[in-house]
């Protein structure tokens, strides 16, 4: 039996690179070997790629390390390594699992079909206006589908009129108030200001990264988050919903998501059995407004019978207890279940 052959690509030059490589290892430590075989593909923070040379069966006896393949894997290449390209090396399938800038955000996508390799997840639209939080909410709204208000400024805009920006926002979205990098993940890029100083201070920040900056209204509820999976058929079945309670964070901030016990993640929330199906058409929904393909994570705020969106994330984390595969668990389906059925969807709509 021929194995099929997946290239699973993590790391990528974002500030998400870490969180990248703890789920490209998640991923390589649980295919079904029986039926694949796999080639360990980092992209360096500086931009560089790393490659394996042979398609390998990693799991309990052979655990992938990405750190130790780092070490070993030789001189890094300027370019998308020969060994994804050549006839004989090629993979049959690319799961790329780098979050956030140049990895999500349709850059790798558009890499990955100019070499004409089938990749899982969203392309190159769906990617980049999801991982935009103004052009999602954009979408959201026009498919009518509840998000937080919320305003946004140029660099140009902030810098000629930071006092008069400062009083619109207060006043029409009030304190304390989010403000977000476009094109943020994990929270990186992003803060909670309680005051008009804060909120001059964080914005400050973000425009010296970034073009454009977007304040978003604080809203107070429940915060749970929802998958989506694209069957081999292409019907879209929604998961069970996660609830997120931050203990040491006011919000789910990066170090809610990573740092282990500083938030508890519910599976399944804690809702009524109404408002588990509100969700999870809810994240449908979203997925089709963006355009998204194969999978998504959607995350969204409670407000007694009210919903709002916050954002959808087209290539979520996959470590064994990240919030996707907790929603798999919670519906019957193991991480390597999960792994094959995201899998074989991309190969059939290939």
């Amino acid at each position: 039996m021929n194995r099929i052959r997946v290239a699973v690509i993590m790391g990528g030059r974002s500030g998400e690179h870490p969180v990248s490589l703890k789920s490209g290892s998640g991923i390589l430590n649980n295919l079904d070997y029986s039926m694949y075989a796999a080639v360990p593909v980092v992209i360096l923070q500086d931009g560089r790629w790393l490659a394996g040379n042979s398609y390998t069966a990693y799991g309990e006896s052979n655990k992938f390390s990405a750190e130790q393949f780092i070490a070993n894997a030789g001189e890094p290449s300027l370019q998308i390594p020969l060994f994804l390209l050549e006839k004989e090396s090629r993979p049959d399938i690319v799961f790329p699992i780098i979050h956030g800038k140049f990895g999500e955000d349709g850059a790798l996508q558009g890499l990955l079909e100019m070499h004409d390799l089938p990749y899982v997840g969203s392309g190159v639209l769906g990617s980049a206006v999801a991982m935009h939080k103004r052009k999602a909410k954009e979408l959201y709204i026009q498919n009518k589908i509840p998000t937080p208000d919320y305003s946004f400024y140029s660099r140009r805009q902030w810098r000629a009129s930071t006092g008069t920006i400062i009083s619109h926002i207060v006043e029409k979205l009030g304190l304390p108030v989010f403000i977000k990098s476009p094109e943020g993940g994990s929270s990186i890029g992003m803060g909670l200001a309680k005051t008009r100083e804060a909120l001059k201070e964080l914005a400050d920040s973000l425009f010296q990264d970034s073009d454009e900056v977007l304040f978003e209204k604080s809203v107070k509820g429940t915060e749970v988050s929802c998958g989506v999976l694209e069957n081999a058929d292409g019907e879209l079945e929604a998961l069970l919903p996660t609830e997120i309670v931050p203990v040491s964070s006011s919000f789910f901030d990066y170090k809610a998501k990573y740092e282990k016990g500083a938030s508890k993640e519910i599976t399944p929330a804690r809702i009524s059995e109404s408002l588990t199906d509100k969700v999870r058409k809810t994240v449908v929904a979203a997925h089709q407004a963006l355009g998204c393909r194969g999978l998504s994570r959607t995350d969204i705020i409670i407000v007694g019978e009210s919903l709002y969106v916050l954002e959808t994330n087209t290539l979520p984390g996959f470590t064994e207890t990240s919030l996707l595969p907790q929603g798999a668990k919670a519906v019957g389906i193991g991480y390597s279940e999960l792994l094959d059925r995201i899998l074989r969807a991309a190969m059939n709509r290939s």
